[in-house]
């Protein structure tokens, strides 16, 4: 039986067309008939300035009336789109490679030899830097799995400049289309992970979720710790997970909030500190340690030393499988 090998990802639709991909991604999960939503894109992607203020007050009235419907997973990933759309720090498609990369990926962090390399979310900011640091290593890239929502993936390859069109063709021409799985999902912990893995990347992605957000703390923090449990269970021993975790303080019932630092930020509700240290708990209780384990000999939440309670390991989330 002949066995037919997967086309390149660079003559799949999400990369040749991307605005239809995006178009289908958005009808599919209901949100394509939306006049709100729909005007919305129209202006932001018409804009010659993404960041400018008057996007942040345009999203505001959508992001409250669709948690206001109970439609929070919509506002999900209608807020990473706004996130991308915007150039939030990190998020623009045309950022540099974040720092995590290195982190993770660099010598003497040893990947094992079987298992994929799940890497979440941002492709066109840190996956060219991921197969560079592979190949380096002679590591195989057809190990490599990239889950983002469909909408989230197409945006990315829609809003790439020239520059980073090059620098993304050149070195994601090597990858399968079977390699990306793009499904029409709502946010990315959404993807499923079918494979045993060596690695599962995830910077920046988990910590505002609105499908794990529940009406009080605990239920979110048993939400969060049954999602992590679900993606960690096919991690390989010596396998390892990098997820690192922001958090405010205070745990605040989902809802749209507006930050004025740098710059005017519209943006939804994250998670608080004791959901970032019950995820820390569940993950030691399971069997990972991190990576810094001589830093970290015991870990005790209540112990308020900075150098090893869980805001370090949240905010730096790497660790290994036993």
């Amino acid at each position: 039986m002949e066995i037919k090998k997967s086309a390149a990802f660079l003559q799949g639709e999400v990369y040749e067309n991307p605005k239809a991909a995006f178009s289908q991604a958005l009808e599919s999960l209901g949100m394509g008939d939306d006049p709100e939503i729909q005007d919305y894109l129209q202006k932001v992607l018409g804009s010659s300035d993404p960041k400018n203020d008057d996007h942040q007050q345009a999203i505001r009235p959508i992001l409250e009336r669709l948690l206001a419907t109970g439609e929070k997973e919509k506002a999900g990933l209608l807020f990473n789109i706004h996130r991308i759309f915007t150039e939030f720090a990190g998020y623009g498609a045309n950022e540099k490679t974040s720092s995590d990369v290195d982190a993770c990926f660099e010598e003497g962090h040893e990947i094992p030899n079987e298992g994929v390399i799940v890497v979440d979310f941002f492709a066109t900011r840190n996956l060219p830097k991921i197969i560079s640091i592979l190949e380096s290593r002679g590591i195989d890239i057809s190990r490599i799995r990239v889950h983002a929502p469909r909408a989230i993936l197409a945006l990315q390859m829609l809003l790439m400049s020239d520059e980073k069109r090059v620098e993304f063709t050149d070195a994601c021409g090597k990858l399968t289309e079977d390699q990306f799985r793009a499904e029409d999902v709502y946010h990315v912990d959404d993807i499923q992970i079918q494979e045993p893995v060596a690695l599962w990347f995830s910077p920046r992605t988990m910590p505002i979720h609105p499908r794990l957000h529940a009406e009080t703390e605990v239920e979110t923090v048993d939400n969060y710790i049954q999602a992590f449990r679900e993606r960690v269970a096919m991690v390989l021993p010596d396998g390892r997970i990098y997820a690192n975790l922001a958090f405010s303080e205070k745990f605040e019932p989902l809802r749209v909030e507006v930050e004025t630092k740098k710059r005017v930020l519209t943006k939804l509700t994250g998670m608080s500190r004791e959901v970032a240290t019950q995820i820390i708990t569940a993950l030691l209780d399971a069997g990972f340690s991190p990576i810094n384990e001589s830093e970290v000999e015991e870990f005790d939440p209540t112990a308020g030393n900075a150098n090893i309670d869980h805001r370090k390991l949240a905010m730096e989330l790497h660790f290994k499988r036993k």
